[in-house]
């Protein structure tokens, strides 16, 4: 049984609507984002709003109800273009022309997705060492989602097969002749991802759904050749790939340097291509508290304090976490308390030598806590 040309079409137009228009942190394109975000946000939260009033997530936050509302409905505007288009005698001399070049651009897009994701792995951007807060926390304690990335996030070498495996994937989309072979490793890839999404609460379900709904809709015309292979029967020969014109080769390379660009913007920018060596903030690991606190009145007196990269004091004591928001100074600390108004300035001293921290008065002249460093990059998950 055939599909209809209509569906087809619809589907096409879907999905190339989505790919535009779905939120993805473009590097070198920030504003497409905000923009989008300024055009349907008016539209889907109230809309989210209606069907779900105890709705919080704000758009474009990835899975949220806005997302799979925006994907609803670009499936429904898609089709209804689809159905009158195959009304008109004109389309059908114009639809093969107008499918190679959807497809064409749909491969671009999943072949750019898969080298910006295959690169921040390789560089541990996206997978990254783990923070020193989380490596003492009970394995019980930590949500699947984090536990999952953490897990990751130890082993250099498994990111290097990861974003090995889909920086080939993206090599192998982007050039025409070897497109097949890279959308059958692409879904493999993505089946794996969205399997992982799914398991551990990794809220890019949608996404990751999309990359591989993409790779199985570009894969869809070769799918009985592919069964007639798998199934041992002698199989059809794939259509020959026509010379492309000049102005498409220079377009492709366009786009492929633009794609190449997205991927390696962090680390050209930053200087670094291994997260894990990356300098880490000042006094940024983890102490073992040898005596007092930082105020009695903020909980039980800690047993461990972390200094967190991304600007965080996290205490560890028998009632489980806190954090607050930190900046560290050549010679003081300040720490924001939880109504997030009161901020405190404390000189603090650090020893070299036997590597303690003392933290005193905002006065100076009495200590307030005195913790020891701890050699957290020594522990068994980082061997």
């Amino acid at each position: 049984m055939r599909t209809p040309r209509w569906l087809t079409d619809g589907v096409l137009f879907f999905a190339a609507a989505l790919a535009l228009l779905l939120p993805f942190p473009w590097r070198l394109a920030p504003f497409w984002t905000k923009l989008t975000t300024a055009v349907f946000d008016p539209l889907l939260t109230p809309l989210a709003l209606t069907l779900d009033p105890g709705h919080r997530s704000a758009y474009p936050v990835s899975d949220s109800l806005q997302q799979w509302l925006l994907a609803g409905l670009l499936l429904l505007a898609a089709i209804l273009p689809a159905l009158l288009l195959n009304r008109r005698a004109g389309w059908v001399e114009r639809r093969e022309r107008a499918q190679r070049a959807l497809r064409a651009g749909l491969s671009l897009y999943l072949a750019t997705v898969l080298l910006v994701y295959g690169c921040d792995k390789l560089f541990k951007a996206q997978f990254y060492l783990p923070e020193p807060n989380t490596l003492y926390t009970p394995l019980g304690q930590l949500d699947k989602d984090i536990l999952y990335w953490s897990t990751v996030g130890t082993s250099y070498s498994y990111n290097l097969f990861l974003g090995g495996t889909e920086v080939l994937a993206a090599v192998l989309v982007f050039f025409t002749r070897t497109r097949r072979a890279g959308l059958l490793l692409t879904a493999g890839t993505m089946a794996q991802v969205l399997a992982v999404n799914l398991c551990f609460g990794i809220t890019v379900v949608l996404f990751s759904g999309f990359l591989l709904f993409v790779s199985l809709l570009l894969l869809a015309p070769d799918a009985g050749r592919l069964f007639a292979v798998l199934s041992g029967r002698a199989a059809a020969a794939a259509p020959v790939v026509p010379r492309a014109p000049l102005w498409c080769v220079v377009l492709k390379a366009f786009i492929g340097f633009l794609a190449l660009a997205e991927a390696l913007y962090p680390s050209l920018r930053s200087g670094h291509w291994n997260d894990d060596r990356a300098p880490r903030p000042l006094l940024h690991g983890a102490y073992e508290v040898l005596s007092g606190a930082l105020s009695p009145t903020i909980g039980p007196p800690p047993v461990r304090l972390f200094v967190h990269r991304r600007g965080y004091l996290v205490f560890q004591d028998s009632a489980g976490f806190r954090s607050f928001p930190l900046q560290v100074r050549d010679e003081h600390l300040v720490v924001t308390y939880p109504n997030g108004r009161t901020r405190t300035t404390v000189p603090y001293v650090y020893h070299l030598r036997d590597s303690v921290l003392t933290v005193m008065r905002p006065s100076g002249d009495t200590v307030l806590l005195r913790a020891r460093m701890l050699d957290w990059r020594s522990l068994p998950a980082l061997r």
